[in-house]
């Protein structure tokens, strides 16, 4: 009868130590699933940030289409200065620049563009060589 205590008292042993561990594993997973959400947002954040600034950036190109350069510089400039890693906003800043006269300034933005840019998709690969004849064109003209 000893022997069947002694059993029962490891059986209950067990039993507690295996809920105990299931406890701690259930309190990793729900740690685990609060930063899970934690990154979700931040994605969406950084998403939306990246949308919101492709749009401006857009739109600033439109203005440069209609003559607005400075209008277009001063948008950009903002652009570059909350996402840093935006790097098309260089070829639209670069074209602004060569739009209100300074070739510099514009040859400097169109380089750093070309420097960052991975033609990956068809936009791209298309700004990239646009950039490329504008810095051309500029190398050309006297002065």
């Amino acid at each position: 009868m000893a022997l069947d205590q002694a059993a029962l008292f490891l059986i209950l042993l067990l039993i507690v130590a295996a809920g105990a561990g299931l406890w701690i594993l259930y309190r990793k997973l729900e740690g685990l699933r609060e930063r899970s959400s934690a990154l979700e947002v931040g994605l969406n954040e950084t998403l939306l940030k990246y949308r919101v600034g492709m749009e401006r950036i857009e739109r600033a190109g439109a203005l440069i289409e209609e003559g607005k350069v400075k209008e277009a510089i001063e948008s950009l400039e903002e652009v570059t200065r909350s996402l840093p890693g935006l790097y098309v906003a260089d070829f639209f800043l670069g074209k602004a620049h060569m739009g209100a006269g300074d070739r510099d300034k514009a040859a400097q933005y169109l380089e750093s563009f070309l420097k960052k840019a991975k033609p990956y998709d068809g936009r791209t690969a298309q700004r990239v060589e646009e950039a490329r004849k504008l810095l051309e064109e500029m190398r050309s003209l006297p002065g």
